[in-house]
Formats: structure tokens, C-alpha cells, sequence
């Protein structure tokens, strides 16, 4: 009987000692998910369900909004969180209900600001002691990111509004795989090239002469080679003409600009623009055989110095003592040029450019003009110019040609 009791009492010791070290331990983990939940950055907080009115609330409210936790206890989510978004909210809870978990709640909650900060929110549905169920939610503030989205969506509206107004045609190509883009649409009224909608084209051969497609293959390996050995991610833009073909065969002429860079993944791609030019004209041999021997004669004049640009004052050629007079050892430092390019470099530029500026605006031709300029070894001289408006067959402005003596 003694001994039955020793051992009895020994038991209910160590039970007493057992479940008192439980305690113990329990009390501290308590210790340490309370330590963890106060001190986690987010706001982490439980709410009664469906009524959705709060019951505890994290530390992380005041660094989140700005309001201490037990401003929210008693009040209901309907209450911190801004009209139109409760209203999604309480459409994505029913429609999630059979599953007890939630993902991706954009909400904007009050602020001790009175102003809204956006969040976003996981939440999950579980039982308590009683087997009542709790909305336990996990919510991160995302301020920084909808502001980034409100910027690239921005950017994503003005670039297409660009693309939409330009007189250019946009594109871009892959150089790994050759294919060309448009990125905005072509106008026949703008370019003189068949209307294509915005998007990729299959041939390249469909729309560019084979001649051109080789020359535009040479150009593009020599700056891919030049690139690398540069080690940029970008060269200089580059021009150069190319010829566009219509469904009926004819080909317009087109000045292309465009820029070879190097992504972050070390693909590469060609992007530019483009733009008709007056040689539009030149679509068949023998037209084109006639424009040859006409640029060729006024190349060779040794008297008179002549000159054309296209509308967009740019320089497409010159003869030798045009270029002479500006200060240039030959034609091909001129042509590709700027106007306000070449009447920073050359000051026998200067006396004709009021006039021709002036003629880019009214589109009306100057003859018989008579100014006195400085040649360029420091002499002056005596000319007489003329500066004729060249337009298409519709009639519309193309660009200048320049005479003088």
C-alpha cells in the first residue's frame, strides 16, 4: 500500500513538472509568434468573417498606414478600405469561398493622412478555438509599383499616339532572325508606298528590290562587326536610301535613319525610321537611266554651283564647286548633311540661307538674286542665285534645288 502511494505521488510529480515545462514552452513560442507578427515589416491582421470586422492587428499597421493596431479593432474592413475597392473585395471573397484562400487583393487602405495608400493583400480563411471562422490577411504595401505601371502605361499611351501622328514609318528588325516590324502604320498619302497596317511582314522580298535587300545585308553586318568591336550597346545613327516596292511593281524612293543596339539578353536589333524622298520619281530604268546623266551634267559644270535638298533640309547632293565654295574638299562631305549642320561649318553658307529659309516656310522660289559672300580662302565675291522649289506630280513639297554664279 505504501509503496502503491510513492508511486502514485511520484507520477502526479511528474506530471506537475511535465505540464508545467509545456507551459513553459508554450508561453514562449507564444512569445516568440507574437515577437515575429509585431515585428514583421507587413501588416498582418484577423478579421471576423463574413461580418469582416477586425480583431487583431499587427505592429505593421502604423508602418503600413501610418495608424496604430487598435485604431481598426472593432471597426470593419468596409470602414479603412476605399469605397470602389470594398466593393471588389467583396466580390472576389464569394467567388473564392469554396476554397478558403485568397490571392492578389488590390485594395487602398486609410492612412492617419487622411489619403489612400495602395496595397495588395493574400488572405486566408480558418477555425478558432470555437470553430468560428477568421479571415487571417497578410498585406504589402505596392504604392511604388502602381505608380511604376501608372508611368509605363503613360509612356505606353504617348509612344502609340507618336507612332500614330508620325510622317515617318517606324520599324524595327531582328537581326538574329531578319524579320521587320512596323511599328506604326504606312500611308500611301505620306510615303507614295502602298498602306500596310502596323505589324511584321513575312518576305522582305515582297516589299524591298533584291538589290537593296543586299545592300542593307552588307550595311548591317559591317555595323554589327564595328559594334562588337566597340563593345557598346548602341552605335551613331546612320542613313541611307533605300527603295520601296508597291503591289504594282513601281518603287519609291526612301531615306531610312536608324540606330543598331544591343538589348539586355545581347540580342541585337536595327531600329528607325523612315521617310519618302524626291526621287521618288526614279521607279523604272529608263527614268532613272535620265536622272543619272542629269545629276552627272550638273556635277561637271565648272561655272555654276549647284545644290538640292529634300524637305526635310537635308543635303542630297552638290557638285565640286559648291562644295569648294562651303570650305569642303568634295561633294560627299556635304551630301547626308543637316542644313543648320553645314551653316555652322561653312560661313559662305550664310548669304543665301535667309532666303532659303524662307522659301522651306512659303514654298515660293527665289530668282535673280544678288548677294556679295565670303569665299572660303577670305576673298569675296559676287553672286547671282536662284532657289527653286521642287514638288512631286501631286503637287506636294519635296525640296529645294540651289544655283548661283
Amino acid at each position: 500500500m505504501l509503496i502503491a502511494f510513492i508511486l502514485l505521488s511520484a507520477g502526479l510529480a511528474a506530471c506537475v513538472v511535465y505540464l508545467g515545462v509545456s507551459l513553459r514552452n508554450e508561453k514562449k513560442e507564444s512569445a516568440i509568434c507574437r515577437q515575429t507578427v509585431n515585428e514583421c515589416p507587413y501588416l498582418i491582421s484577423a478579421l471576423t468573417f463574413p461580418g469582416l470586422k477586425y480583431l487583431q492587428v499587427s505592429a505593421g499597421a502604423e508602418r503600413l498606414c501610418g495608424l496604430e493596431p487598435q485604431m481598426y479593432i472593432g471597426h470593419t474592413m468596409q470602414e479603412m478600405v476605399h469605397p470602389d475597392d470594398y466593393a471588389i473585395i467583396q466580390g472576389i471573397i464569394q467567388e473564392n469561398a469554396p476554397k478558403r484562400h485568397y490571392e492578389g487583393i488590390f485594395a487602398r487602405l486609410r492612412t492617419a493622412s487622411s489619403n489612400w495608400q495602395w496595397t495588395k493583400t493574400s488572405a486566408i480563411l480558418v477555425k478558432d478555438v470555437k470553430g468560428n471562422d477568421q479571415l487571417i490577411c497578410y498585406t504589402y504595401d505596392i504604392n511604388d509599383l502602381v505608380d511604376a505601371r501608372e508611368e509605363l502605361r503613360q509612356a505606353e499611351e504617348r509612344y502609340s499616339l507618336l507612332l500614330q501622328n508620325t510622317f515617318d514609318v517606324a520599324w524595327q528588325l531582328d537581326i538574329e532572325t531578319r524579320k521587320i516590324t512596323f511599328l506604326s502604320e504606312i500611308s500611301y498619302e505620306h510615303t507614295g508606298v502602298d498602306s500596310r497596317p502596323a505589324g511584321s511582314i513575312l518576305n522582305s522580298e515582297d516589299i524591298f528590290p533584291v538589290e537593296d535587300i543586299a545592300m542593307c545585308r552588307a550595311m548591317i553586318n559591317r555595323r554589327i562587326k564595328d559594334l562588337r568591336e566597340s563593345k557598346e550597346t548602341r552605335d551613331k545613327p546612320e542613313e541611307n536610301n533605300i527603295r520601296v516596292r508597291n503591289a504594282d511593281g513601281s518603287l519609291v524612293w526612301s531615306r531610312m535613319r536608324s540606330t543598331l543596339y544591343k538589348d539586355k539578353f545581347g540580342r541585337l536589333f536595327l531600329a528607325g525610321v523612315t521617310h519618302r524622298i524626291f526621287m521618288s520619281s526614279v521607279s523604272d530604268p529608263g527614268s532613272q537611266k535620265n536622272c543619272e546623266l542629269i545629276t552627272n551634267f550638273l556635277l561637271a559644270l565648272p561655272s555654276v554651283r549647284v545644290f538640292w535638298m529634300d524637305q526635310n533640309k537635308m543635303f542630297l547632293g552638290c557638285n565640286a564647286a559648291f562644295a569648294m565654295d562651303m570650305g569642303f574638299l568634295a561633294p560627299k562631305f556635304i551630301t547626308g548633311k543637316q542644313e543648320a549642320e553645314i551653316a555652322k561649318a561653312a560661313k559662305g553658307w550664310e548669304p543665301y540661307r535667309p532666303e532659303l529659309l524662307t522659301l522651306f516656310e512659303s514654298g515660293q522660289s527665289v530668282s535673280g538674286k544678288l548677294v556679295l559672300w565670303n569665299k572660303a580662302d577670305g576673298t569675296t565675291g559676287l553672286s547671282l542665285y536662284n532657289l527653286s522649289a521642287m514638288n512631286q506630280d501631286d503637287g506636294q513639297f519635296c525640296g529645294v534645288m540651289g544655283t548661283y554664279t
